[in-house]
């Protein structure tokens, strides 16, 4: 599935763009047909009603208010439309997954490989930010400190279908992950993942030695992040178990 993923997310970004276009054509086109029109002729009765005797004056004004009202009544329908777009479903935590990994992948120039598989349940929100926000560093430091090395996204379901996995791969020149608890060998951003993951239940798993390249992955539960503290794990195996 080399990169059609990473095309797919592309797509999606770009039709999400071009969504965004498309609502904003119409709404421009609602303020000129509906707002602007309405205003513009209730101006004109107004304008009319200045200076004129009085039985077209009192008519124009009847009829610039009846226009006003329903320039009114065309506005509350659009705010309507409005709060209804914004309370649209958001996107699945797979695609969200996508989107993030076509931006680290035109920010870093590098190619990913994605193999992310839709969820049966939506995550509570809490959890999807910060499994984004893992996922999204993880990819960071491996653009970062393996160069030239594939690069590869995973999510799945765990195998016994209670939670997720979500790994991020790469074959180049690995660690010793215990080097993380050094603060001049690591950044930041890593070294606070598992502290960061355990708030919402999840464990940080790494995978790797020197010369062997490096798995992270991340495994969390519904019932994990209801109760107990966490605690990361890190080996020197590259035996991922993916």
């Amino acid at each position: 599935m080399r990169d059609t993923q990473l095309r797919a997310a592309a797509a999606l970004t770009s039709a999400d763009g071009a969504g965004q276009v498309d609502r904003t054509g119409e709404l421009v086109k609602h303020l000129h047909d509906s707002l602007a029109q309405l205003l513009s002729f209730a101006l004109i009765q107004l304008d009319t009603a200045q200076g004129a005797r009085a039985g077209v004056r009192e008519s124009a004004l009847r009829h610039s208010r009846q226009l006003v009202k329903e320039a009114l009544r065309s506005t509350r329908g659009l705010i309507g439309d409005l709060r209804e777009s914004a309370r649209a479903a958001p996107l699945a935590f797979d695609q969200q997954l996508l989107q993030m990994a076509a931006d680290v992948s035109r920010l870093s120039q590098r190619d990913l490989q994605l193999d992310c598989q839709p969820l049966p349940d939506a995550l509570p929100l809490s959890v999807g930010k910060m499994l984004l926000r893992a996922a999204r560093e993880l990819l960071v430091n491996a653009c970062k400190h393996a160069p030239g090395a594939a690069i590869q996204l995973s999510l799945r379901s765990s195998e016994d279908g209670e939670g997720i996995v979500l790994s991020v791969s790469d074959d180049g020149p690995g660690l010793d992950p215990h080097a993380l608890q050094d603060e001049s060998a690591s950044s930041y951003g890593l070294r606070q993942l598992p502290a960061c993951l355990a708030l919402i239940g999840a464990e940080l798993q790494l995978f790797s030695q020197p010369g062997a390249g490096l798995c992270a992955r991340i495994l969390w539960r519904p019932q994990v992040a209801e109760g107990q503290p966490v605690r990361s794990q890190m080996t020197g195996s590259d035996e991922a178990g993916q």
